[in-house]
């Protein structure tokens, strides 16, 4: 049930973010009480996987590129450091800032963790 929660909440984020508030409150209402299959949940994960490639090849390849870090704390006391690339968009006609990590810091969050973490981050996904 609590996994149903979750791929909700992403589904309905996703529908808002590319199609808008009215089509987010279709789906909402469409969601409300059904259960989702096994196959449905491997097909928003594979979307999730897609999605989140896609992002990482437009800032791979994109010419001009910064990162933005924010630090938070969450419910269980633990640091979470977000990561965002800001990065000319593919097409060339803008720029762009999505979010491509999100990290937990199990240590302290001194200078040296947060670094290491980026760095971390930076080399599994391929950011040069």
């Amino acid at each position: 049930m609590e996994g149903e929660v979750v791929i909700k909440s992403v589904l309905e984020s996703f529908v808002e973010i590319f199609k808008g508030e009215i089509f987010q409150k279709t789906v909402s209402d469409a969601t409300i009480g059904v259960a989702l299959s096994n196959n449905i949940t491997c097909r928003i994960e594979s979307m999730g996987k897609d999605l989140r490639e896609q992002i990482y090849e437009d800032f791979r390849s994109s010419p001009y590129t910064a990162l933005a870090i924010d630090e938070s704390t969450d419910i269980t006391t633990e640091a979470q450091l977000l990561v965002y690339g800001k990065f000319k968009f593919a097409c060339g006609c803008r720029i762009v800032e999505k979010l491509l990590c999100c990290l937990t810091l199990h240590s302290t969050t001194t200078g040296h963790n947060i670094f290491s973490a980026v760095d971390t981050c930076s080399t599994e996904n391929q950011f040069d």
